[in-house]
């Protein structure tokens, strides 16, 4: 192969492969039309993905391993586990609700997605009814990817850290809400409440209100609340 190096000031194009010395597709860069189809154990995988703009990153042995895509009013970035989906990933998008901004974590099963697709595959084609809904459920079932973690920000102006248990059952939330106040929340496997910890900002707004009180007891009440305050 020839090592000669070519300039260019600049290169209009609607795709660029980056291959490695054997030929191995490891970059592609494309407009929203010509995005790279999954390559899953060396076959390509026709899919109905998004269309959209971006560079989708590929291992040493050709397989989808992760991206960059966006739009208009979002962007996503992720990289998957060995030959299975998105495991991290990092997303934006703007909705008439608001901004929401994130990390997003997931449990992958430790067997390839290209055995998943092949099944979903098989099942699609088959004709519409109870039987149909039944191998559907049973295979989703079989491979289980629940959200483990999740960090962001929400459309209200809240922030949170969600973690959820092996079957993404959610187990604690901490959050700040859009009025500052944070709360910390533990979940049963029934996402049932068990444990919460809010702050009492009555005995804040009370001291405030106190302080600039003139009775002759103001000194007992300001003692009172800078006890709840130094615990």
């Amino acid at each position: 192969m020839s090592d000669d190096v070519l300039r260019f000031g600049r290169i209009r194009a609607k795709r660029v492969n980056i291959i490695d010395e054997n030929g191995t597709l490891r970059l592609a860069i494309a407009n929203k039309e010509r995005t790279a189809n999954p390559i899953i154990g060396g076959k390509e995988i026709v899919t109905n993905r998004r269309p959209s703009a971006g560079i989708i990153f590929f291992n040493e042995d050709g397989d989808e391993c992760g991206g960059l895509i966006f739009g208009d009013k979002w962007a996503h970035m992720s990289f998957d586990q060995y030959q299975q989906d998105q495991i991290v990933a990092i997303q934006y998008r703007e909705t008439p609700l608001g901004q929401h901004s994130g990390l997003t974590v997931w449990d992958r099963p430790d067997r390839p997605v290209s055995e998943f697709l092949e099944k979903y595959l098989a099942i699609e084609a088959m004709p519409e009814g109870a039987e149909k809904e039944a191998a559907m459920a049973l295979l989703r079932s079989e491979y289980h990817s629940p959200v483990r973690m999740y960090m962001g920000r929400e459309a209200d102006g809240s922030s949170s850290v969600v973690l959820a248990d092996s079957k993404g059952n959610k187990r604690v939330a901490i959050t700040v809400g859009p009025d500052g106040v944070p709360s910390i929340l533990m979940f049963d496997e029934k996402g049932e409440v068990v444990e919460s910890l809010v702050p009492d900002i009555s005995y804040e707004s009370d001291c405030e209100s106190d302080s600039s009180d003139e009775l002759e007891d103001s000194r007992e009440v300001d003692l009172s609340c800078e006890e709840v305050q130094n615990g």
